[in-house]
């Protein structure tokens, strides 16, 4: 699996451009892209779910490249 860590210095978390465009290129995958943020795992094709992500990781459950 591959897995990256990203780091959102902003409280309330990504902004709705920058969560747009994650979820735009997060759709476009055919693997499960997820953010993973303390104990809650979120779906990242859902641009309500990224805006409210703070600190998060992204994974993929294919081996490919985010």
């Amino acid at each position: 699996m591959v897995s990256q860590k990203i780091v959102i210095n902003n409280q309330s978390g990504l902004h709705a451009r920058p969560a747009s465009i994650l979820a735009q290129a997060a759709g476009k995958c055919k693997s499960n892209v997820l953010i993973k943020t303390g104990t809650k795992t979120i779906v990242a094709k859902s641009i309500l779910n990224i805006m409210a992500a703070a600190n998060c990781a992204v994974t993929a459950n294919q081996n490919r490249k985010i």
